[in-house]
């Protein structure tokens, strides 16, 4: 990650002319990444503690909106796409909203566009089965999930465009959707379908 303070150096000291929309959107960036990190280890402690969850029906196009601001400089610095045409405003999932877009949603689909490679797409689709429940599931197409990753729930490897991360968003995203009554599985994809897909499950009552 591009420290702020390396960042800000640059604008102290570069002339005018070299004050690109590259360098503001890698200190957005490291803002954005800031922030993430303090409300991961916020989350964490708080997942630990039992504190009753107020919870709401809530739609894929809802999380999304939400979550536009924190993605969309991601998405244009790696010219990914998230394509959301099977999803359904019917599919939602009775969750504590804040909890989930920010801890759970984000997280996520953080980590699809971190080990997705440029020009590729992410899509988002959700599925109702009156016997299983609703499902939303996250299917990037990057390299794949290496089996001992999915073994161990280690997610941590440096992204396609050598993004950084310690697994510390994924672990998280498990104990507040455990705490949600949601089960989060990860899939590998094979040829011609190379990639990761990722399931958030709500069994009926």
């Amino acid at each position: 990650m591009v420290s702020a303070l390396q960042l800000l150096r640059k604008l102290r000291k570069g002339p005018k002319e070299e004050l690109e929309p590259r360098i503001i959107n890698q200190l957005e960036n490291s803002q954005m990444m800031i922030r993430e990190i303090i409300s991961n280890v916020e989350s964490y402690a708080a997942a630990h503690e039992e504190i009753p969850m107020p919870s709401s029906l809530l739609s894929c196009q809802e999380a999304l909106e939400k979550l536009t601001p924190w993605l969309k400089s991601r998405l244009e610095d790696k010219s990914i796409s998230i394509r959301t045409d099977q999803t359904h405003p019917e599919h939602q999932l009775k969750v504590n909203p804040e909890s989930f877009i920010y801890q759970v949603f984000l997280n996520l689909l953080s980590n699809a566009i971190k080990f997705s490679p440029k020009g590729t797409q992410v899509q988002i689709s959700t599925h109702f089965d009156p016997a299983k429940g609703v499902t939303w599931l996250i299917r990037d197409q990057g390299k794949g999930i290496p089996k001992e990753a999915l073994d161990h729930g280690n997610f941590s490897e440096p992204g396609t465009s050598g993004e950084s991360g310690s697994g510390l968003g994924i672990k998280i995203a498990n104990l507040l959707a455990h705490k949600q009554n949601l089960e989060l599985s990860w899939k590998a994809l094979t040829a011609p379908d190379r990639g990761t897909e990722v399931s958030i499950l709500q069994r009926p009552d």
